[in-house]
């Protein structure tokens, strides 16, 4: 995750680290949303990207979320060589 959000810092995007978002719309006439933090600030744009998690208060909010995550993931970082399975 970090690692995306720098690579998108770099390509010119404007990070906002500590920005709680509370709400967002969308203008179909000018194709652009409006985000909403907590303290009342607002940002404009034209892609709402909505990664944190199944369980996103803001997608549920926003109606994309419609019902409870139906199982679990994880992921672990292995280096090669190190691990005695037979499944890779």
């Amino acid at each position: 995750d970090n690692r995306t959000a720098r690579c998108a810092q770099r390509s010119g995007a404007d990070f906002k680290e500590g920005f709680e978002v509370v709400g967002a719309t969308f203008n179909k006439e000018a194709g652009l949303w409006t985000v909403t933090a907590a303290d009342g600030s607002k940002v404009t744009g034209r892609m709402l990207v909505i990664a944190d998690g199944a369980t996103s208060k803001l997608a549920t909010k926003l109606g994309y979320c419609t019902a409870p995550p139906k199982g679990v993931s994880s992921r672990a970082f292995v280096e090669g060589g190190t691990h005695k399975t037979n499944f890779d």
